[in-house]
């Protein structure tokens, strides 16, 4: 019976940069090295997640920053300019069918702050939505041509009027004139408000989002101003 030989692979020793890298080899590393380098690998590659997470919500935040700041509070800016224009309406009435001195100064006191309140509404949505500032440059002008011009002239005639047929030629001069030019005002409004509520949609504050929307389209004519300090 012949013995059987025993044969084993010669070993190769690589020399050079290859056997450096076979010395290297992951395999050949003592256990707790390879514990150690998985758990500096492990750590490494959480803390770049935790980065890159965190530079992604400070880039939300941002966005969502400037989304209260400006476009929430540009939308509530052109609500307000529009009910003022509203109250700046019903003080001309007011002024033009006033029997009295008092009250013709009453609502003339009442037009100039309705005035005032559209103007400075209007500065702060565009001060706040620079994309929408040629609208509102139209509504702007279209309500001071309005109030500088036929409603002006209405006006004039009410405050002057010394008999019936005089009032009602002011009356006239309002109904056919001075309230269709603030109609176009008014109507210049609507196509900016889809627009705003697109911007707003996203905006944490729902008030904000019905208050643009409350209006743009036809309130109550009859809708008090300044708006009551509880609300």
């Amino acid at each position: 019976m012949t013995d059987a030989v025993a044969y084993s692979r010669p070993t190769v020793h690589t020399t050079g940069f290859l056997g450096l890298i076979e010395r290297v080899n992951f395999k050949h590393w003592p256990i707790i090295v390879k514990f150690t380098s998985l758990a500096v690998m492990l750590f490494t590659i959480a803390a770049a997640a935790i980065y890159m997470m965190d530079d992604t919500n400070r880039f939300v935040a941002g966005k969502f920053d400037a989304l209260v700041t400006h476009d929430a509070s540009g939308a509530v800016a052109v609500s307000r300019a529009s009910r003022a224009l509203v109250y700046t309406t019903s003080s001309i009435y007011e002024a033009i069918t006033a029997i009295s001195q008092t009250d013709i100064a009453a609502a003339a006191a009442r037009q100039a702050e309705g005035i005032k309140i559209f103007a400075d509404q209007i500065a702060l949505a565009e001060r706040d939505i620079p994309a929408l500032g040629a609208p509102l440059a139209l509504i702007s002008r279209d309500f001071n041509s309005a109030v500088t011009g036929p409603c002006a002239l209405g006006l004039r005639l009410a405050a002057g009027s010394t008999s019936p047929e005089e009032d009602a030629e002011a009356t006239r001069v309002m109904n056919r004139e001075c309230r269709p030019a603030l109609q176009k005002a008014e109507d210049a409004s609507t196509p900016s408000c889809p627009a705003l509520s697109a911007r707003t949609r996203w905006a944490p504050s729902r008030a904000a989002r019905k208050s643009c929307a409350s209006r743009c389209w036809k309130p109550s004519r009859r809708a008090q101003w300044p708006p009551s300090r509880s609300g």
